[in-house]
């Protein structure tokens, strides 16, 4: 089953939203002067956002690499049991 690797699609999707919405957050604080340390801003919203799309393309790959090794297996999609 692929779920674990869907699921970290979309923990890596989340991280990527969350960022952005972080990086609005940080503008207005940027604008109104409340950040003192320069360039605190700019190194969060890179960090947060490069993880997610690190993460979100890790899980791509991991969905890619499952999908492939079910298609080499070559399973049949039924077993039969009795022959009449």
């Amino acid at each position: 089953s692929d779920k674990l690797l869907r699921l970290g699609l979309k923990l890596g999707v989340l991280i990527s939203t969350f960022s952005l919405l972080l990086s609005i957050y940080y503008l207005v604080l940027y604008l109104t002067g409340r950040i003192l340390v320069p360039g605190y801003a700019s190194l969060v919203i890179l960090i947060t956002f490069s993880t997610g799309v690190i993460i979100t393309f890790i899980g791509l790959v991991g969905i890619y690499i499952g999908k492939l090794s079910i298609h080499i297996k070559n399973r049949p999609k039924y077993i039969i049991k009795d022959i009449l």
